[in-house]
């Protein structure tokens, strides 16, 4: 695992296609929704190059978001939906390997996190930071992944 650290990403706004299914179906269904994203405005000028994917892992399911960087609510392409992503510290790491690895390479920044006395923010959003268009059947994949952490004021969001 290449050197994990701790950063703060800055609020943004994010235009997306998603998926919410099974984990047992994760794979395929993602894959899916990168075929269909590339697809989306391919001649669309956007404020950054890279996509950014969003997801939750809630026990047996995964929702998964595909996404780019937009100025505001009206750049929305039709096909797809806005939302967005908070300011918010992360643990994160760069994933260099085939895709078979990504989990090892998540579990490795787990460890790092507990390792540091971090604790993960189970109700923010994951997010990878890929520069180009994943395409399955690469080799090696290269991305950025990011994992939320609890801050020094964090409440549950959903004790009283």
């Amino acid at each position: 695992m290449n050197e994990a650290t701790i950063t703060t990403i800055e609020k943004f706004r994010l235009a997306s296609l998603g998926c919410t299914g099974p984990v047992t179906d994760m794979g395929t269904q993602v894959n899916e929704l990168w075929e269909r994203f590339v697809h989306v405005e391919p001649e669309r000028e956007w404020l950054q190059e890279g996509y950014y994917c969003a997801h939750i892992p809630i026990e047996n399911i995964f929702s998964f978001h595909i996404g780019r960087v937009i100025k505001d609510r009206n750049d929305v392409p039709s096909q797809m939906e806005t939302f967005i992503i908070q300011k918010h510290s992360y643990a994160t790491v760069r994933h260099q390997g085939p895709e078979s690895s990504i989990i090892r390479t998540y579990h490795l920044l787990f460890k790092w996190i507990k390792k540091q006395g971090l604790q993960r923010d189970p109700f923010a959003l994951q997010l990878e930071y890929h520069q180009t268009t994943r395409r399955t059947g690469i080799e090696i994949l290269e991305f950025d992944i990011f994992i939320p952490l609890k801050g020094e004021n964090w409440k549950d969001p959903y004790s009283q």
